[in-house]
């Protein structure tokens, strides 16, 4: 294996993940960007306006492979315990439905990984102490410490935006 990668490394084709992501950003596996796990809960307009004084947006997910890759990297982050921030949000009144929802960074709503019964809107949010009136943000289940197969984890569920979350940003790699 090694005699087919020299000749790479030689030629210098073969860049580490941390030359493509700044300090403290993890180059995701299919090197399509760089993501950063707050250290601090913030509503998600915060986590959003934190995202964009980086250059960065909410995370957006695409497949299974991304949910999977964002679910690890919160799971690990020893400051988050409940639920992170995805950058999918609604203005749709009632927040029930599937449709209606857009990604923070502008890309294509084209994959959902809800909760069975996911959007439902419990309890909307002033029951629950908060200002907003609907669950109008994306929130990924973590659990931390959790079984990766349990009820619960991975999935999305929508959220009161104004509940303080853990999140994770992303941008584009530099090389």
């Amino acid at each position: 294996m090694l005699r087919f990668l020299l000749p790479l490394l030689t030629a210098g084709l073969l860049v580490k993940a941390d030359q493509c992501c700044n300090a403290g950003w993890s180059l995701s596996p299919q090197k399509d960007r760089c993501v950063q796990v707050s250290s601090q809960p913030m509503i998600w307009d915060q986590a959003s306006a934190a995202c964009r004084s980086m250059q960065a947006a909410l995370v957006s997910i695409h497949n299974t492979f991304d949910n999977t890759f964002i679910w690890n990297l919160a799971a690990k982050a020893p400051n988050v315990t409940f639920g992170i921030w995805l950058g999918g949000h609604t203005n749709t009144p009632m927040a029930q439905q599937t449709t209606g929802w857009t990604w923070a960074d502008g890309m294509t709503w084209n994959y959902a990984n809800w909760q069975q019964g996911k959007p439902d809107n419990w309890q909307g949010c002033n029951g629950l102490g908060f200002p907003d009136t609907n669950q109008q943000c994306l929130e990924m289940w973590v659990w931390h410490g959790a079984d990766p197969d349990s009820a619960h984890t991975q999935y999305w569920n929508d959220q009161c935006c104004h509940r303080p979350l853990n999140f994770i940003c992303e941008k584009k790699p530099t090389c």
